[in-house]
């Protein structure tokens, strides 16, 4: 809603209230007592203002449902790439940030494990949510397609773990191309909950799945 049409919109409302509390005055008082006709005035006004506080939230919260939809017809566009993936014979060094999702995404969905992608804005560092097909364990996941040399460290760890309440999972997998430093792999050792793939790791086990296709 323009601020014009709001404006209309409040104009049009102080004439139905106004000129509702007239009508009932010429009707019923005119006679009897002339300052009812400014009480009925000053009710309108007053029962038009409190009508009017609504309008803006009526708007915010179509606002929200139309971020909503726009959202939902993102993630199904992705969701149509990724399922569509031309990187699944890929060389990962080769590959960015967002084709390694992608190809991460693929495995997961090959192996049963139902990924769900988030939202790119506001992620809160979660890249998937997936689901263990053995126990239904619901994990989210962070994938990082770094070169060698560029390790992970423990904060970005800390983040996965404070953001899988986000998501209400209970575990958590960060995956990466390069390798982790020794204080990020003694923060995951210390929880039962998160696990880490290294890039040897991920290529083994990207290397066993593509030979199957």
């Amino acid at each position: 809603m323009t601020s014009k049409d709001r404006k209309t919109l409040k104009e049009l409302i102080n004439m139905i209230f106004v000129g509702t509390g007239l009508v009932i005055w010429y009707l019923f008082f005119r006679s009897d007592a002339w300052y009812l006709l400014f009480v009925f005035i000053l009710a309108g006004v007053l029962l038009s203002e409190i009508v009017q506080l609504f309008i803006p939230a009526l708007n915010v919260k179509h606002k929200r449902k139309k971020n909503r939809t726009q959202n939902v017809k993102e993630n199904n566009k992705r969701t149509n790439k990724l399922n569509n993936s031309s990187n699944l014979t890929s060389d990962i060094d080769q590959l960015s940030g967002q084709e390694f999702e992608e190809l991460m995404y693929a495995y997961f969905k090959d192996h049963g494990y139902n990924p769900q992608l988030t939202d790119k804005t506001g992620d809160h560092g979660v890249d998937l949510v997936i689901k263990d097909p053995q126990d239904g364990l619901q994990i989210a996941v962070q994938c990082k397609c770094y070169k060698k040399g560029n390790n992970i460290g423990n904060k970005p760890l800390r983040d996965l773990e404070g953001a899988k309440r986000y998501y209400k999972c209970p575990a958590t997998l960060f995956i990466t191309t390069s390798d982790f430093t020794s204080k990020a792999r003694e923060f995951a050792d210390s929880l039962n909950s998160m696990d880490i793939w290294n890039g040897f790791i991920v290529r083994e086990k990207l290397e066993k799945w593509q030979n199957k296709h």
